[in-house]
This record gives structure tokens, C-alpha cells and sequence, in this order.
């Protein structure tokens, strides 16, 4: 077994002869997460009777880009459509301005470095990823864009996207706002201009970028219900960017740091095979269905219920 430390997580990596028939003894005081990585297919269902979880280690969330904002909002659950609501009464009371830029500019990336370096000292488990890359986005500036937002003359949000390689996608890579600014909405608004750019540029799909399957490591839960919420669909990252991503088997010892709910997409393995939205033709996946994680004997599930799941189970993990 391979111990790392990964963002405050204490993960064990085994090969495959580790993992089975069943994984060495782990303490969970010590110990957080236990994976297999890149597991042949046909040993799946030992893995399953071991213990673990089938999954793709990271998803990539997409939406077919909204014809207009008043289609997009009808699409909406009524809760969320108030929240877009009271975001652009907010936008037009604090007379919010935004500033697009593609292609992407040196002030553009670095006044939106800016707000990102403070939004991640905020963080329980922040990383500056945007600083390291900088310098290749800005070597290739045409396949980046960039949306600034003024809130009564000042910058407070800002958000970084990438036109993908198959010409197809306008990917969200980065969004940020101050943390005023974003209780009041403003994070919905920067969303709505990036489907406007979406439709200037003709581009078919928009992506809120890609997150871990472990919600509560690197990602918060939250983050899956916002977006969730905001009507998007996560497929596994390697069927829709081969390269990128990667199937695991993952199985969590404990909770000790991370929060009570966590949330785990993986794998539904009772169901077949299906083609993969928006990925191109002939790739399948087995759907995806939810783990809530938790110490207590009962947990609510319904928060992390969705339509793209075939089912969202409890999940108790003793202390």
C-alpha cells in the first residue's frame, strides 16, 4: 500500500493483489480513503464483494446551452428560479457591468488571480491551481475567455473559461466572487453570461467544469446540489475528454476529516451498460448513482437526489 497525504485526506493506493480478496486492515484513525486505480473491468465485481465502490474518479458537468435566459430559467425548479430572480434584481440595484474578454487578456487572468488567491485563503481545503496555469493559458490566449464583474466600479467576481479542443464546449474552468457579492447572487449572473457568450461563440454544450467523485475532499457536498440545481449532467471526465479522468475503486474508512455528510458518485452496477451524453458515439458507462456518507444511523438523501441518478443510498460509517 501507497500512504499520501492529498489535501489534509489520508489516502492508501493498492495494486490490484492487495485489494483482493479483501483489503488489508486499515485504521480508520489513520487512515481516510483506500483505492485501486485503473481496475480491469472483469474484476469489478470482486472489488464490489470486497468492499469498494466502482467509479470514475472525476465527472465533467455539461448542459446543452441554453437558447435564452427565459428558456433556461423555465427549466429551472421554482426554488432555483427565485434565486435567479432576486440575483438579477441584485444586478440591476448594485448596477453590476461585466467585461468580456477573448481573447483572453494578461490584466484580464490576473484580476480575476487576484480575487481567486483571496476566495482560496477562505477555503477549509484551498489550492491555487489557476497560478500555475497561467502561463500556458496565456501562451494560447484565443482558446481562453475571461468575464470580469463590477459591482458599483469595483471588481468583485470574475470567472475563467476555455473553448474545449472539439470545438464544441465552452468550459467554466474557474469561477469566483467576494463573498458578499455571491450571497447576493452574483455567481448566477456570471453564469448567465457565460451562456450568452456560449451563444455568441455557437457553441453546443457549456460546462461547469469537472470535480472529484468524493464530494467533501477537495469539492464541498454543496457543490454537487448547486449544480445539480443549475441543471446540469455529470458524465465521467474520460469519456468525455479520453485522457482526462480515470476509473477507481474507492473505498472510505472514515469520516475524521471529512464532513458528516460526504456524498460519493460512482457506478450503478445492477444496470447495463448506457451511451454517455454528449460524448462521442459508441461510449458507454454504467449510470451513476449516489453514496450519502455518514455516522449517523439516519440521514436525509433527498437533498442529494437527482434525476441523472438511478438511486441515493445511505451509507453508515462508524466511528
Amino acid at each position: 500500500m501507497r500512504l499520501a497525504e492529498d489535501l489534509g485526506l489520508r489516502v492508501g493506493t493498492l495494486d490490484l493483489d492487495e485489494a483482493l480478496p479483501a483489503p488489508p486492515p486499515g485504521d480508520p484513525h489513520e487512515l481516510d480513503v483506500v483505492r485501486v486505480m485503473h481496475p480491469p473491468a472483469e474484476r469489478w465485481p470482486d472489488l464490489v464483494r470486497a468492499g469498494f465502490t466502482l467509479k470514475p474518479g472525476w465527472v465533467t458537468w455539461l448542459r446543452g446551452t441554453p437558447q435564452s435566459d427565459e428558456a433556461y430559467l423555465g427549466e429551472l425548479s421554482v426554488s432555483e428560479r427565485r434565486a435567479f430572480r432576486k440575483a438579477l434584481r441584485y444586478g440591476a440595484d448594485a448596477a453590476v457591468r461585466m467585461e468580456v474578454h477573448h481573447p483572453i487578456t494578461e490584466r484580464a487572468y490576473d484580476d480575476f488571480l487576484r480575487l481567486y488567491v483571496d476566495a482560496i485563503a477562505r477555503m477549509r481545503r484551498g489550492h491555487n491551481y489557476a497560478e500555475s496555469l497561467r502561463d500556458p493559458i496565456l501562451a494560447a490566449p484565443g482558446t481562453s475567455i475571461a468575464v470580469i464583474a463590477y459591482v458599483e466600479g469595483r471588481q468583485a467576481g470574475a470567472c475563467v473559461c476555455q473553448l474545449q479542443q472539439n470545438g464544441s464546449t465552452v468550459y467554466l474552468r474557474y469561477i469566483v466572487t467576494e463573498p458578499e457579492a455571491r450571497r447576493a447572487g452574483l455567481s448566477r449572473l456570471l453564469h448567465l453570461r457565460i451562456f450568452e457568450v456560449a451563444r455568441e461563440l455557437r457553441r453546443d454544450l457549456v460546462s461547469l467544469g469537472s470535480d472529484p467523485t468524493l464530494y467533501g475532499h477537495f469539492c464541498e457536498p454543496g457543490l454537487f446540489r448547486f449544480k445539480r440545481g443549475m441543471g446540469f449532467v455529470p458524465v465521467p471526465s474520460h469519456a468525455f475528454m479520453p485522457g482526462n479522468g480515470w476509473n477507481e475503486a474507492e473505498l472510505v474508512l472514515s469520516l475524521d476529516r471529512l464532513p458528516d455528510p460526504s456524498f460519493s458518485l460512482c457506478y450503478d452496477l445492477s444496470r447495463e451498460a448506457v451511451p454517455v451524453p454528449w460524448c462521442q458515439d459508441g461510449v458507454t458507462a454504467p449510470p451513476l448513482r449516489g453514496d450519502v456518507l455518514s455516522a449517523k444511523s439516519e440521514v436525509d438523501v433527498r437533498p442529494f437526489q437527482a434525476d441523472f441518478l438511478t438511486d441515493v443510498r445511505s451509507k453508515v460509517l462508524r466511528p
